[in-house]
């Protein structure tokens, strides 16, 4: 309880909005926001603080989302703010589809089917480590887990069934591979959990 306490009271703005750290304390980094969490502490806490970051959080991703492509940059306010959608912000569109499949809000819909219908265009053998978020244009050419399992998440929210088929085929073996890198085992596992359903919301009746 006390360290949610602390979270809330120096990770977030007065109005809700996420901070970038002691280092970008006026930055904001669209894939820190991770609102399927929130709801959690929300209820064990029951401080009703964490409607206001919930709601500021969704404002947030609202404005740093391309409306053509649906992507969004590693940092989107604040002295860091760039067009890269790169290692940081590829972690979004598994945040928000986890907050869609566990709370069903519109506004995590709305943002995956953006985003997912982005990734199922280019097809998931085809995802690379790195896009213009205007443009849309690779800036990549690695193709890992990194990238291609929070493109099938939002492929769930989206109900892209061929995105997140193929994601899934080309991430589960990063799940259980002993010599993956931490951060691409780590993220196959997270979307592979939510891709197969097995990313349990253990609050829900």
């Amino acid at each position: 309880m006390n360290m949610l306490t602390t979270v809330a009271m120096y990770d977030f703005a007065t109005d809700g909005t996420i901070q970038g750290g002691d280092t970008y304390p006026n930055s904001v980094n669209p894939s820190y926001i991770a609102p399927a969490f929130y709801r959690v502490y929300a209820a064990y806490t029951a401080n009703t603080r964490r409607t206001t970051i919930l709601d500021t959080s969704y404002t947030l991703l609202a404005s740093a989302q391309n409306m053509t492509t649906g992507l969004v940059p590693d940092w989107s306010v604040g002295n860091r703010t760039n067009t890269n959608y790169g290692y940081d912000a590829t972690r979004t569109p598994y945040r928000i589809a986890l907050d869609y499949c566990w709370s069903g809000d519109m506004r995590a819909k709305t943002f995956s089917d953006r985003i997912g219908t982005f990734f199922a265009g280019i097809g998931a053998a085809n995802i690379v480590d790195g896009y213009n978020v205007t443009s849309g244009a690779a800036t990549g050419s690695y193709k890992n887990s990194t990238f291609i399992g929070p493109a099938g998440a939002a492929g769930v929210a989206s109900n892209k069934a061929q995105l997140v088929a193929d994601a899934y085929m080309r991430v589960a073996t990063d799940a259980k591979a002993a010599g993956t890198n931490y951060y691409d085992r780590s993220w196959a596992l997270f979307t592979v959990m939510l891709m197969t359903g097995n990313f349990v919301n253990f609050q829900s009746p």
